[in-house]
């Protein structure tokens, strides 16, 4: 998505919120043209060689403003250690004596930085450099779905492509840590097993730790912009206390299939559990 449609979609957009959190989007695609598309808060970037982002952002940063420029050079920073993450930057002053820019310059870097996820301003400990996430598209997924852009349909064929190859792999690279949490939810499930919200709760959070716990680090990042919407579709697709027990039942065996780290096992039954959850929210393929 290029700015330019995100800039369009901006100036139709009446709601206040909607058009702040779709500001963010287009201030981060003016800055990084060259992507093309909505990735979010410099994540690609990360994965790309440093020759590659060099080469980006070199044959992009003749045409920036200063405030552009103090930009690419504070992530070059970031990716090549000289800002290291979780660490405070420098004063300010030094900074500035560092680039060569103004204060004004300066500081509105460090704004759109801060607003993407590069920075946080800690009071009492200055501004801190973290490490981003893709988060920074959920308001744009967000606006996407209310709009009609996205389908439920769509959002669940995603998530049943990603969540079966996720719970493989994490089957064969499984900790006991990660057992022992979500035997814990699971135990939690049905010391509540009366209570709707905890079931809502319990299963989103059940799933969200076998993908939090992929070693493929691309599928959590992937699916991130999309958890509020994900978590959404599980009010959507929750029948009664009564179905409950068999989704319940559906787990435990994922949870058996990960502990004894049999990937082919794991990856079936949560296949079969999206297919179903597909028809609960009445967009899974009918039986005969």
């Amino acid at each position: 998505m290029s700015a330019a449609v995100l800039k369009a979609i901006y100036s139709l957009a009446d709601h206040r919120d909607v058009r702040r959190n779709l500001k963010k989007s287009i201030v981060l695609l003016d800055i990084f043209p060259s992507l093309g598309i909505l990735w979010g808060n410099g994540d690609i970037i990360r994965l790309m060689s440093k020759k590659e982002t060099a080469n980006i952002w070199s044959a992009s940063r003749q045409q920036k403003t200063v405030k552009q420029v103090v930009l690419y050079e504070l992530i070059d920073a970031m990716l090549d250690g000289r800002l290291p993450s979780d660490k405070p930057m420098p004063p300010e002053h030094e900074m500035c004596r560092r680039l060569g820019v103004s204060r004004v310059a300066f500081r509105e870097a460090v704004k759109q930085l801060e607003i993407f996820g590069f920075l946080r301003i800690d009071r009492g400990n200055g501004t801190i450099v973290t490490k981003p996430s893709f988060s920074c598209n959920e308001p744009i997924i967000e606006f996407l779905g209310k709009s009609g852009d996205i389908s439920l349909e769509e959002l669940h064929k995603l998530r049943s492509l990603m969540e079966v190859e996720i719970v493989k792999l994490v089957a064969e690279s499984r900790s006991e840590a990660l057992v022992s949490k979500l035997k814990k939810l699971l135990d939690e499930i049905e010391l509540n097993f009366d209570k709707e919200s905890s079931h809502i709760d319990l299963d989103y959070e059940f799933h969200k730790a076998i993908i939090d716990a992929c070693p493929n680090r691309t599928y959590p990042l992937v699916l991130s912009p999309f958890a509020s919407q994900l978590y959404k579709s599980r009010k959507l697709s929750f029948k009664n206390i009564q179905s409950a027990r068999k989704t319940l039942d559906i787990h435990k065996a994922i949870l058996e299939a990960i502990r004894k780290k049999d990937p082919q096992t794991a990856g079936e039954i949560m296949k079969r559990h999206l297919e179903e959850t597909a028809e609960d929210l009445g967009i899974g393929k009918k039986k005969i």
